[in-house]
């Protein structure tokens, strides 16, 4: 079963990322964003991010994909996981080699294996020269 990635963040990341992704990967189905502005509460985004879960396809697990650890995306994102029976997983620090790895095998793996797949290149891709 295929798992659906939302790419959630502060103002333009989240686009930016997806179109990132988009460019190096092509266009991808089951990859959304839900980028928070800064006219809009925590509640308008909680409602905007759950609203963008349940537009996935209704049995697809969901991996929240946030930009930080911390910020409104992934608090908001928190609390969803915790009250919704839908399958949702979140990764927070997410950069562009972890979206890569996500996009290609999001069809091939279960949500549980491709948290851990996504986690390990974010975290193996950040290297000092």
């Amino acid at each position: 079963m295929m798992t659906a990635l939302i790419l959630a963040g502060h103002d333009q990341f989240p686009e930016g990322l997806k179109h990132t992704g988009e460019f190096i990967s092509g266009s991808e189905a089951g990859v959304e964003i839900c980028p928070l502005h800064s006219e809009e509460s925590t509640d308008t985004y909680k409602e905007k991010l759950l609203s963008t879960i349940n537009q996935m396809d209704e049995d697809a697990p969901v991996i929240v994909l946030c930009d930080l650890i911390g910020g409104t995306p992934f608090k908001a994102a928190l609390e969803i996981a915790r009250s919704t029976k839908k399958q949702v997983r979140i990764i927070a620090g997410i950069n562009l080699p972890g979206l890569l790895t996500g996009i290609m095998l999001k069809d091939s793996l279960s949500v549980d294996e491709l948290v851990k797949e996504i986690i390990k290149e974010t975290q193996d891709s950040v290297k000092a020269f």
